[in-house]
């Protein structure tokens, strides 16, 4: 099987890695790190996330440039939106996943304020670090 995607390497049924293929593909010591990945409960489309630099070639550097501008931009499209709360962000679909969980309260409730960015954490705001 040929893999051009990540996606290619998740089994969309059980939102669960192919652990035999990546065995298959990658190093042990590259496999062992995938498999360490938690995948999130939400599918995304794949999608590239960094462009071309000069030469081509990936780097770290070129990374952190599209990433921070992809956060001004998303700031600016904040911003000009009607939206005032994170919440409204997210898919309807998301919602009615967590909110029908068959699970406690509290969980479905932790979820949801994961997910509209409410937790207090010990992770400094991007803001800061600008």
């Amino acid at each position: 099987m040929e893999v051009f995607w990540v996606s290619d390497l998740i089994d969309a049924n059980t939102r669960s890695w192919k652990k035999e293929l990546i065995l298959d593909i990658f190093t042990p010591m590259d496999a062992d790190a995938i498999l360490s990945i938690h995948l999130s409960l939400f599918p995304k489309e794949d999608r590239v996330m960094w462009g071309k630099t000069k030469n081509g070639e990936f780097s770290v550097r070129s990374t952190y440039h599209l990433l921070k501008n992809e956060d001004e931009e998303a700031f600016k499209n904040l911003r000009s939106s009607s939206r005032s709360h994170k919440w409204e962000l997210i898919e309807k679909s998301s919602w009615k996943l967590i909110w029908n969980t068959k699970t406690l309260p509290k969980i479905r409730s932790f979820l949801w304020r994961m997910c509209a960015q409410g937790l207090a954490s010990v992770a400094p705001s991007m803001k800061s670090n600008c």
